[in-house]
């Protein structure tokens, strides 16, 4: 998938490239991701929250598979289960009459095919299955989009030094570039961030 190093082969899109974790150095999630999905057709993920109300996204390099997600305002409807991103819901085979709130969930589906790039946003439970055998790439990223729900997390689950690393004010820099271009691996991993002052977008 990567190609030969230094891996120009793989580029990161210019939406993603922003990923905090690459500014957090090895104190974080800098070399966690991104990930190698391989899957045979017998294959599926039980609906779900990202680890980390990261945000999450999908290259498919070969196959098909088949998406269903919901929005957050939905939590309630669709049975979570107490102190995990699990639900009790089989939401690929629903069963209202044990589950009479999820009729009220709005489920969005989608079908993804090799060349597909498909984005979840942080917090957004959502389960997929695998119609045909697939291999494809994928990252789980916080930035300006999703960082206080990442600190939010990080607080719930006692992660203090994590959530002092990404509010002291000097650890990590902070912000995304309305200029951002794709980026290579190589450029990607070996960023300056610190150096970088042109930082002008910030939620």
């Amino acid at each position: 998938a990567f190609g030969q190093a230094p891996y120009e082969g793989f580029t990161v899109p210019k939406y993603f490239a922003g990923d905090y974790f690459q500014r957090s150095g090895f104190s974080g999630y800098m070399h966690t991701w991104p990930s190698l999905f391989i899957g045979s057709e017998l294959t599926e993920s039980a609906v779900h929250i990202d680890g980390g109300n990261t945000n999450f996204w999908m290259y498919l390099l070969s196959g098909r598979k088949e998406w269903r997600f919901y929005r957050r305002r939905d939590l309630i409807n669709i049975y979570v289960r107490p102190g995990t991103p699990h639900f009790f819901p089989d939401i690929f085979r629903p069963r209202h009459d044990f589950f009479p709130l999820l009729k009220y969930a709005e489920m969005y589906e989608g079908i993804q095919e090799a060349g597909d790039l498909m984005f979840i946003p942080a917090g957004n439970p959502h389960g997929v299955r695998n119609l045909e055998p697939i291999h494809g790439v994928s990252m789980n990223y916080v930035d300006g989009s999703n960082i206080w729900l990442y600190l939010e997390e990080a607080l719930a689950t006692a992660q203090y030094m994590e959530f002092e690393l990404f509010t002291d004010n000097m650890s990590i820099p902070m912000g995304m570039r309305s200029t951002q271009e794709p980026l290579s691996f190589g450029e990607w991993k070996s960023q300056r961030w610190r150096n970088i002052d042109d930082f002008d977008v910030f939620l």
